[in-house]
């Protein structure tokens, strides 16, 4: 079975995420490509040679543009983390009456404006494959099979060892690489099953229950 990325996303929300956008767009076309080659060698479609070329050339590329994407994430990371302390320290010295309440106001707003752009910027970084949230169990699964494939096929049709174990290693890292976005799914899945729960004990009533679940069901069906 060939395991799909989520090539077709919604369009980005506006300038501010376009650079996260053509990076997040570019790794998962080459995961796409190269999920879909390791397919078509293990249905006999290539020789080891062609493959191990092709496939090296996908490799290379996706470790280039994974590399721009985490250190982008480190240096939106390190900044928000600033920004929380520095918010931090402004509230401290409004409580002690060190500033104004207007210029408390002032910066707060300005502190919290650049924290708005970087959320949305890591979100789409965090998702290399732009799969949607409510696909990833399925498309997780798919990789893990893929890895039993290559396992225990790649030898038979003459692929090197050291080359099965590369290939399995970066499929084991595709998988690191989405931790973030299971934890994100099983946050969702847990909401979800609480609000069942709630209504079920009549906490909730039948609409209020519904328009809340349909807001959490929309979250699975993004990519961030």
């Amino acid at each position: 079975e060939t395991v799909q990325t989520g090539e077709q996303t919604k369009e980005a929300t506006g300038e501010d995420i376009a650079e996260e956008r053509r990076v997040v767009e570019q790794l998962s076309k080459l995961y796409n490509w190269q999920i879909k080659l390791i397919n078509l060698f293990l249905e006999g479609e290539s020789t080891p040679e062609i493959f191990m070329e092709i496939y090296s050339d996908y490799e290379s590329r996706i470790k280039a543009l994974n590399e721009k994407r985490l250190e982008m994430i480190a240096r939106y990371e390190s900044r928000m983390k600033e920004l929380t302390q520095r918010l931090e320290t402004l509230k401290l010295r409004h409580e002690v009456s060190e500033i104004s309440q207007r210029e408390y106001i002032r910066q707060k707003i300005e502190i919290d404006n650049e924290l708005g752009k970087l959320k949305p910027k890591l979100a789409v970084l965090q998702n290399p494959i732009e799969i949607k949230i409510g696909d990833i169990p399925k498309f997780r699964e798919d990789v893990l099979k893929l890895i039993d494939d290559v396992k225990a096929k790649g030898p038979q049709l003459k692929l090197p060892q050291d080359f099965v174990e590369r290939v399995v290693g970066n499929l084991n890292a595709l998988l690191d690489a989405m931790q973030d976005l299971v934890r994100q799914y099983e946050r969702i899945r847990t909401e979800i099953l609480k609000l069942e729960v709630r209504y079920k004990v009549g906490e909730l009533a039948h609409e209020e229950y519904l328009t809340q679940k349909r807001r959490l069901e929309r979250q699975l069906e993004l990519t961030f």
